[in-house]
């Protein structure tokens, strides 16, 4: 169990504990603070919530009033959504603090957060990058099977909670160094797709995917994050995992049809090659791709998952970004199309600029496409409009390459753009 650091405001003894349990579990929240992180929270019997000031609190798709009853989660805990746009600070308190089992703070910048934990019958707590949010109290006589409060979230255990597992769906990966991974609760594991289950640890081989089967309720946990270079969860079914990847050392990232798993984390700071996020659910993944060097880069039905960044010296195989809004810009990129998504900007993704979109265009002319692939550009306006004298060379030649048949309706001529109706019948003569 991995000790607290005094920056955090935590002790193991040296306070009266007394009756604190008996405290009302308060939290403050700054003005302004705007959702961010993971806040999550889970309790030993329902309670009942008292909000004050601006405050808003919501669990999923419910929003709970002051005088409200929060239930024990189902799962391991309540995932929270917090804000407070008044001009002043507010409180929430969750009862009283002997019935808070589980805290996990993380990753909190725009949310600022204070609160004393002394009382609290914590079994499990995790607080990390709280920014200016402070969290406070005496952890003694609380019988935590998880702690931490590590400064690397590379430290911190790889995880994987599995509420249900059928034995035929698995998490593949791969690690930078020879390993285990270990079963506990009800999971069993085995590596590959033939042999049996067991409840014991087994070795994972350095840089060798490996797909690990799980089967029953419980957990499978790899000793490290930053051991993980590779992830690929897929097509779960009815199956059903969480689990938190900061601080993994991912070079591939792909979660596809994860139905009612959650996986969550940010990605700032790996060296992706691929990521990969396609009707991921609930999850949610947040980071900073600036500098990856992307080959694959596919994000649609990514839910509330926020990646932001600039899209610069990468050698794309295919790229597909729907509904992404503006929050990535484009730079330029080397291009050998050998995917079928080809290079596709659907609904609301935007570039900010005409000269983006004209250097996308002018890459995938100079490009290798193996096949006629989809390039397809949905949304922009007549101030991005990339002007038709400047890219009509490269869209003659990218038409030979490519299946181009839509652009932005504002680009065209009688909408106020520089591009002719029949633009995609011109041939450069």
């Amino acid at each position: 169990m991995s000790g607290l650091g005094l920056g955090l405001g935590l002790s193991l003894g040296g306070r009266r504990v007394g009756d604190a349990g008996n405290m009302p579990a308060t939290f403050t929240i700054a003005a302004g603070s705007v959702d961010d992180g993971i806040k999550r929270i889970n309790f030993s019997e329902p309670v009942t919530v008292t909000i004050t000031g601006g405050v808003t609190l919501s669990i999923g798709s419910t929003q709970y009033q002051s005088g409200d009853t929060i239930p024990v989660a189902t799962g391991e805990y309540h995932a929270l959504t917090i804000n407070n746009p008044g001009a002043e600070a507010g409180t929430i308190t969750f009862g009283k603090r002997k019935q808070v089992t589980y805290l996990y703070l993380a990753y909190l910048n725009s949310l600022v957060v204070k609160g004393d934990i002394t009382g609290m019958k914590l079994t499990s707590l995790l607080l990390y990058s709280l920014g200016l949010s402070t969290i406070t109290g005496d952890i003694s006589g609380m019988e935590l099977t998880y702690l931490q409060g590590a400064r690397d979230p590379g430290e911190l255990p790889a995880t994987f909670t599995v509420t249900a597992g059928d034995g035929t769906k698995y998490v593949r990966v791969k690690v930078s160094e020879t390993t285990t991974v270990t079963p506990a609760g009800g999971t069993s594991i085995r590596i590959g797709s033939s042999g049996d289950f067991v409840t014991t640890p087994l070795t994972l081989a350095a840089n060798t995917n490996q797909d690990i089967y799980f089967n029953g309720a419980g957990s499978l946990t790899i000793p490290r994050r930053k051991l993980v270079t590779y992830l690929y969860i897929a097509s779960l079914g009815s199956s059903v995992i969480t689990g938190d990847i900061t601080g993994m050392k991912l070079t591939y990232l792909y979660l596809y049809n994860l139905g009612s798993s959650v996986i969550t984390g940010d990605i700032t700071g790996a060296e992706l090659t691929t990521l990969y996020l396609n009707n991921i659910g609930s999850s949610v993944i947040i980071g900073d791709i600036t500098g990856r060097k992307l080959t694959r880069l596919v994000m649609t039905g990514f839910g509330s998952s926020v990646i932001t960044g600039k899209i610069t010296g990468v050698e794309l195989t295919d790229m597909l970004l729907y509904g992404v809004g503006s929050s990535l810009t484009y730079g330029t990129s080397s291009m050998n199309i050998s995917y079928s998504y080809g290079i596709q900007l659907v609904g609301n993704t935007v570039f900010a600029t005409a000269t983006e979109y004209a250097q996308l265009i002018h890459d995938a002319a100079t490009g290798t496409w193996s096949e006629a692939y989809p390039f397809r550009i949905d949304a922009g306006t007549i101030d991005n409009c990339p002007d038709w004298d400047t890219v009509k060379a490269d869209v003659a030649v990218l038409r030979t390459k490519a299946a181009w048949t839509i652009i932005p309706a504002a680009w065209l001529e009688d909408n106020g753009g520089s591009w002719p109706a029949d633009w995609n019948e011109y041939t450069g003569e």
